[in-house]
């Protein structure tokens, strides 16, 4: 009976360690961004987040949602959930809307984003921020992103990168290879693939979601999976979604966990009994199965897999458990048998690949990447940096892509925008590089096309590409114009608007821009001093422009910033050394410097 007893207090504590306690803090962060300013509208990401926030909430979660956020209002809502993270059993993070990859780097896109150079990424959230502020809770930390959508954004972003920067812009999202410890990152398809908006009022991820997660007993890594499952069936196979992240072996439940009964206390009989059988307390068979698999998985014994598939043959872990031990065997086998003789050559050509042969050498425009195969889909298997001199041996057929040799006998795959044929050796000197040293030197072929400091060909000042096609080296003028007219030049269209030294539309002297809309060209005349409408102490000048009202000074250099702050007299200039204001809010040398000369453009002083 000793024994017995002994079991049954060891089953209960087994138990009672795989339920969270009642008082444990889950905290959530659920964003969904539809409404965007300068994109096609997305139908599900706000229906997606609002389902998602009224159900997390009835899991027990405290959550903090956001709908149509811009910058400001995402940057708002991931400062209070960091906070609320603090400390928490579980914090996880749910976002619906666009996202975009960038040199490898994955970002959300706010409602107001417009992305026409990589500059304009300042107005992105980068994913790795929501992974670090999820990454607070002290046992899990979870981010779910539903964001793999088509996204018009990413091409625009192309355009505004020019050719030989272009391919920098992949789809989807980029792969998370590093995801911090305890942490799981969970995306609606694999990387560098778009996923389905669907065609009813959530899409195929959050229906899949929003089906499992109030499962009983559903620990988190099987909910993902039974999500993938789902998913792909819908889709018919066209949407595979994808985990990353670096777990331990406790079990983990977003919904609620097992049912496990009250055992009584056995008590001991007065007078000698027979021995009656007793029902042993039930326990939930996926925490046996997952204790199990956690024991065995970096085993290199294939009998403990074996044991495994036949303990638990519809297991969750069974195609893993299968692909273990093959391995396993073959290393086994492998063992036994001598090496083969090495290959002399390898096949130079994959068969799915139709090339057309060729013998040439060619130059690395650009730092460049080589991938597996014809397409950015591909793995990366080398880089080369520009100026490195490549041997062509053929070019894949219907696409810009060059197939290359690589040292060992290898192949690679390297796209043709960044490669250019070297020009003949001379008989003496090996050839020069094509591309001149000097920044803004105009090209030899292609009007209003120069060179830049890092050897790229862009447009000339005023140009932009016609096209995306990065093998034509057609410009227009700035907006479709044709010409290039001078500085100051009036716009033929737009009143008071005229065209700056750099081929850009700015308000005429004395005028200001109507409103924020980059598309549009309305301006209003303003008087020195007028008081800006939006930025309190802030007045504009005569020349149209904004500077900190009499008595205030700019806060900072940062151009995009109006902020400004009250000075008194005596107080020190934010950038002139030895400069302070007086009480009139001019600018004047402090006690013991003056002026170095009279040119009130000119701020700098000298001791007396």
């Amino acid at each position: 009976m000793l024994r017995i007893g002994s079991a049954l207090f060891a089953a209960a504590m087994m138990l009672a360690a795989a339920m969270p306690a009642e008082a444990a803090k889950r905290v959530a962060l659920v964003m969904g961004n539809s409404a965007y300013v300068n994109a096609p509208a997305l139908p599900n990401p706000r229906n997606d987040a609002q389902a998602m926030s009224a159900t997390l909430t009835d899991l027990g979660f405290e959550v903090i949602t956001g709908l149509d956020l811009d910058r400001e209002g995402m940057e708002d809502a991931v400062d209070r959930f960091g906070k609320a993270a603090e400390g928490a059993e579980l914090a996880l993070v749910f976002y619906a809307g666009h996202g975009i990859q960038v040199a490898g780097e994955n970002y959300a896109l706010p409602v107001d984003a417009r992305l026409r150079s990589e500059r304009d990424l300042r107005r992105a959230v980068p994913l790795s921020w929501l992974v670090a502020e999820a990454g607070r809770a002290n046992r899990l930390g979870l981010v779910i992103l539903d964001a793999c959508r088509n996204n018009p954004l990413a091409e625009e972003m192309k355009r505004g990168m020019g050719a030989t920067r272009a391919f920098a812009v992949g789809r989807g999202l980029a792969r998370l290879e590093d995801a911090p410890t305890n942490t799981l990152i969970a995306y609606a398809t694999s990387a560098d693939a778009t996923a389905e908006d669907g065609t009813t009022q959530n899409s195929p991820y959050t229906t899949a979601l929003l089906e499992h997660i109030r499962t009983p007993g559903l620990e988190v890594r099987q909910l993902f999976g039974r999500v993938r499952d789902t998913v792909m069936g819908e889709t018919n196979g066209g949407q595979t979604p994808f985990t990353y992240g670096s777990l331990g072996g406790d079990a983990i439940y977003l919904g609620p966990p097992p049912d496990v009964a009250t055992l009584p206390a056995p008590t001991a009989p007065t007078t000698p009994q027979p021995v009656v059988p007793i029902q042993p307390p039930r326990v939930d068979e996926s925490l046996i199965e997952i204790e199990f698999w956690t024991s065995i998985k970096t085993s290199n014994e294939p009998a403990y897999f074996e044991a495994y598939l036949t303990r638990f043959p519809n297991g969750t872990f069974v195609a893993l458990a299968e692909i273990r031990l093959q391995k396993l065997r073959e290393a086994e086998t492998a063992a036994l048998t001598p090496a083969p003789a090495p290959i002399p050559t390898l096949t130079p050509v994959p068969p799915a690949i139709p090339v057309d042969e060729m013998s040439a050498t060619y130059w690395v425009v650009t730092r460049s990447n080589v991938r597996a195969g014809p397409s950015t889909d591909f793995d990366k298997v080398g880089g080369l940096d520009a100026g490195t001199p490549i041997s062509v041996t053929g070019k894949v057929r219907g696409a810009n892509w060059y197939r290359v040799a690589l040292l060992g006998g290898a192949v690679g795959y390297i796209y043709g925008g960044l490669i250019q044929q070297a020009a003949p050796a001379a008989p003496a000197t090996p050839a020069p590089m094509p591309a001149p040293t000097t920044a803004g030197t105009p090209h030899d072929i292609y009007p209003n096309v120069v060179w830049n400091a890092e050897g790229q060909l862009e447009p000339a000042p005023g140009f932009e590409w016609a096209s995306d096609d990065p093998d034509s080296y057609d410009v227009v003028w700035g907006g479709g114009q044709t010409g290039n007219p001078a500085a100051g030049t009036s716009h033929d269209t737009y009143p008071n608007v005229v065209w700056n030294a750099e081929g850009l539309l700015d308000p005429a002297p004395g005028y200001r821009w109507a409103n924020d809309d980059p598309d549009s060209y309305d301006v209003l005349a303003v008087a020195p001093d007028t008081p800006h409408d939006t930025y309190p102490n802030v007045v504009w000048d005569a020349d149209g422009q904004l500077q900190p009202a009499s008595g205030y000074q700019w806060l900072s250099d940062d151009p995009d910033s109006y902020d400004v702050m009250r000075v008194y007299a005596g107080t020190p200039h934010y950038k002139y050394p030895n400069l302070v204001w007086d009480a009139g809010g001019q600018l004047e040398p402090a006690p013991g410097y003056a002026w170095v000369t009279d040119d009130p453009d000119d701020y700098r002083v000298q001791p007396n």
